[in-house]
Formats: structure tokens, C-alpha cells, sequence
């Protein structure tokens, strides 16, 4: 339980991190777009950018452990 616990509070921070295509992020875009609106022609390609660099993220970490492994 304790496990889950800490997984669970984890995955929350991660997904609060304000990277756009997580939902900080999308927090974020919203509150400079409500404080100026020409961010909102920003919102689109900041969360492509956003998306990439989790993507390569993901690999990277894969990578990683996979030359741990072999």
C-alpha cells in the first residue's frame, strides 16, 4: 500500500511538471494566454516542442536501461 502510495504521488508531480503536453504545462499556457493573448498563437508549437523533448526523454531513458542491461 505504501508502494502504491508513493507511485501514485510521484506520477502527480511528474504530470504537474509544466512540460506542454502535460497538464502543467497546459496550466501554464492557459495562464499566460488569459494574462496576454498573443500566447496564444504560441500554444500549438509549444506543445509539439513539448511533446518531442518527453519523447526523447522516454528514449533516452530506455536506452539507458537497456545498456545496463546487455
Amino acid at each position: 500500500m505504501k508502494f502504491m502510495a508513493i507511485m501514485n504521488l510521484s506520477l502527480a508531480i511528474f504530470n504537474m511538471l509544466p512540460i506542454p503536453p502535460l497538464d502543467g504545462g497546459k496550466v501554464a499556457l492557459n495562464a499566460l494566454m488569459a494574462v496576454s493573448p498573443e500566447f496564444g498563437e504560441l500554444y500549438y508549437p509549444a506543445h509539439a516542442f513539448g511533446w518531442l523533448i518527453l519523447m526523447g526523454l522516454i528514449v533516452y531513458a530506455t536506452v539507458n536501461d537497456l545498456g545496463r542491461i546487455l
